[in-house]
């Protein structure tokens, strides 16, 4: 996949977001990085937690825009989503953990032990995880995906109540420290620019697109259903038992050079 240029951060700075934090948490019992993002993203005459109909939006910044920040599960809110794109411009915010820092705390007193930190990042093939849940939707001319790359502290307590994968230990907490880029989706053109850069085959079968891309078999099949869905790519038969898949002419200006699969 080809490097990104990292695009702007929202406006209001991180400062001034956790100068904020207090008077927002407690509301709907939401993590620290969620109410940063919402001061992030907030503006004058902006409202926060603004209801449109049985709903709860994150920002509403009276410009007919709506802001809806979520750290994972795009699918648990796509009724919401459909509900919110039938009258207004929505900006879905993800943020992609890049760097991450465990802080764990003592159960009983909440005091910092220690802290380390992690050697391992998401990239951009972990958002198709998140992407698969509201597929649908991706091509609607209303949403635009805002994808934030973000530095973040993970607030870990052995408190015995966590999964059994940390041996007990549970997340309590995860906090912003910076945002060091963004990237936005809102076109066909935007997902194929990204997902299947220049030199990428126009037809491939998902194990050959896993080879290519060097990406997990999992993550290109999570790939190609979702670019199906925005009109990207469309089938062309089949090789053997796997699908072929083949880059729509409609979306593919047809410039680029062409691999072997």
């Amino acid at each position: 996949m080809q490097q990104l240029k990292r695009g702007s951060t929202p406006s209001t700075d991180l400062k001034t977001a956790n100068e904020h934090r207090p008077s927002l948490i407690g509301t709907r019992n939401e993590s620290t990085i969620h109410a940063q993002l919402k001061e992030m993203y907030r503006c004058p005459g902006a409202r926060t937690e603004a209801p449109h109909g049985t709903y709860l939006v994150d920002v509403d910044r009276g410009d007919g825009e709506l802001v809806e920040i979520q750290t994972r599960h795009f699918g648990t809110i796509k009724n919401k989503l459909l509900f919110l794109l039938a009258s207004h411009r929505v900006r879905l915010v993800y943020p992609l953990l890049t760097e991450k820092v465990f802080v764990f705390i003592d159960p009983e007193t909440g005091r910092e032990k220690r802290r380390r930190k992690s050697s391992r990042g998401k990239t951009l093939f972990d958002l198709t995880d998140e992407l698969v849940g509201i597929a649908p939707l991706l091509s609607h001319p209303r949403l635009l995906l805002e994808v934030l790359f973000t530095s973040e502290e993970e607030v870990r307590c052995r408190d015995g109540k966590g999964s059994w994968r940390r041996k007990g230990m549970s997340i309590v907490d995860r906090k912003l420290i910076a945002v060091t880029g963004s990237l936005r989706l809102q076109t066909a053109a935007d997902y194929l620019k990204v997902f299947l850069p220049d030199g990428a085959p126009r037809e491939f079968t998902n194990r050959s697109l896993a080879e290519y891309l060097d990406a997990p078999y999992r993550k290109a099949q999570q790939l190609t259903y979702c670019l199906r869905a925005i009109g990207v790519v469309e089938t062309a038969g089949k090789k053997g038992r796997e699908i072929v898949y083949r880059l729509n002419r409609k979306t593919d200006p047809g410039e680029r050079k062409e691999s072997t699969p």
